[in-house]
């Protein structure tokens, strides 16, 4: 089992991003108890980042940068 090494948490919002594994980063509201999967990066995922207002969020691997709307 491989263990996550990016974390971001937005406390104003009420939400933690997670990833997961290889290519799975994983968005929790945890006010709420919802979840959102992101999946689409070829490489390890090495930055997860929310934006300012929380309705994106920023994630960078080696070879890629990707912006994900937050829709939960």
């Amino acid at each position: 089992m491989q263990f996550g090494m990016c974390y971001c948490l937005q406390i104003d919002n009420y939400m933690s991003c997670l990833y997961i594994s290889e290519r799975l980063l994983k968005l929790l509201d945890y006010y709420e108890g919802s979840f959102q999967d992101f999946i689409g990066h070829n490489d390890r995922v090495q930055l997860v980042k929310f934006s300012p207002d929380g309705k994106y969020l920023f994630t960078a691997s080696h070879s890629e940068i990707f912006i994900w709307d937050v829709t939960i």
